[in-house]
């Protein structure tokens, strides 16, 4: 045998002529694989100023003096160009890649690292530090249940805090200013805030802890679902709600939106809709809209039915068949009022009674 198993450098052989030749090119091997560091491994072509002793892997479809040496180790060695191919288990370090590699047998790959339990920092594209222990740099972060182990199908992510007082909450941010923010923030309560700067935040919305009770504004929500709004306005109602309703198709008389009040009405979670609040158009056209409002209950068991209408001139008007004798059907406050009228009564209320017009006094 006239050179080693695993590196191939040459023996010298005994009663060998010129033997610092065979020397020589033992130690340049050496010189190239020992300690192994890589300047490039993506070119295909022979650098032009290559420094000596520089090493390359050379990348498919190699050309020129690399010609036929793809995968190799080409070193860059007394003006000439050596090519050592590499053995499975041999490492090197890549320069621009900032990362170690390993032949496989068939291609060079990054070489895993197979634990890091327990690190104190960890950074992946990153630079980890004393706060953010782990940092991650990417597109896209992956958390899958587990079915290599396999694990129970589940997958939670778990965020713990020391106290109620602290955070244990999720920052969205923008150039690293903060945008949004949702979690546990001072308080075991859920919150949802926003901010337009980073510094000043707005709560958008609390969850109490105990009760399950939805805040929107409103700090201590009194009932499942509270809205509050505290503003400068001191002489003028604010809106705190809008519903909204728009349609694919083309919007025409009787579109609306409304809410609907259900009411469990026997054991079992038997459940009835026992009353509707409804605005709905009568008109439509650009500057033209009427709306009416319409109160419908439940009655007998049967589907809620138009029970009162508010219509958009003001007039009142109930159900069909109402009567008088209950006040019910109204439909203006005028200052005339039917014939032969008793001079004394000011205002009279119209009622529409099927149909016909009746008239209450109103003094």
């Amino acid at each position: 045998m006239d050179q080693s198993a695993n590196l191939n450098l040459p023996y010298i052989m005994p009663s060998q002529a010129q033997k610092h030749i065979t020397h020589n090119e033992a130690i340049r091997a050496l010189d190239a694989l020992v300690q192994l560091v890589i300047v490039d491994r993506d070119l295909a072509a022979p650098p032009v100023t290559p420094a000596d002793g520089a090493c390359y892997i050379v990348a498919a479809s190699a050309t020129g003096a690399w010609a036929g040496k793809s995968t190799q180790i080409a070193a860059f060695q007394d003006g000439g160009w050596q090519f050592y191919p590499p053995n499975p288990g041999w490492r090197a370090w890549i320069i621009d890649e900032n990362q170690l590699a390993v032949w496989s047998g068939s291609a060079w790959i990054v070489a895993a690292v197979r634990s890091v339990n327990p690190a104190a920092l960890v950074g992946v594209n990153a630079t980890a530090d004393a706060t953010n222990k782990l940092a991650v740099k990417s597109d896209a972060i992956l958390l899958s249940h587990d079915d290599v182990t396999p694990g129970t199908g589940d997958m939670r992510v778990t965020i713990n805090k020391s106290a109620a007082a602290n955070t244990a909450s999720f920052l969205l941010q923008d150039a690293y200013s903060g945008r949004a923010e949702f979690g546990l923030t001072g308080d075991d309560n859920f919150h949802v805030k926003v901010s337009p700067d980073g510094s000043v935040w707005k709560e958008a919305l609390l969850i109490d802890r105990s009760n399950g009770r939805v805040g929107i504004g409103a700090a201590a929500p009194a009932r499942n679902l509270a809205v509050a709004v505290d503003d400068a306005s001191n002489a003028a109602v604010t809106p705190l709600l809008r519903l909204t309703h728009t349609t694919s198709g083309t919007p025409a008389i009787g579109i609306g939106a409304g809410l609907e009040f259900e009411v469990e009405t026997a054991t079992g979670n038997n459940t009835e809709i026992g009353m509707k609040l409804e605005a709905v158009a009568t008109n439509i056209g650009g500057a033209t809209e009427n709306f009416d409002y319409v109160l419908s209950l439940m009655a007998g068991g049967a589907a809620a039915a138009e029970a009162l209408r508010v219509k958009s001139n003001g007039q009142l008007k109930l159900a069909a068949g109402a009567t008088a004798a209950n006040g019910t059907v109204a439909t203006s406050l005028g200052s005339l009022g039917p014939t032969g009228a008793h001079t004394t009564v000011q205002k009279w209320l119209a009622i529409d009674i099927a149909g016909t017009t009746g008239w209450i006094p109103v003094f």
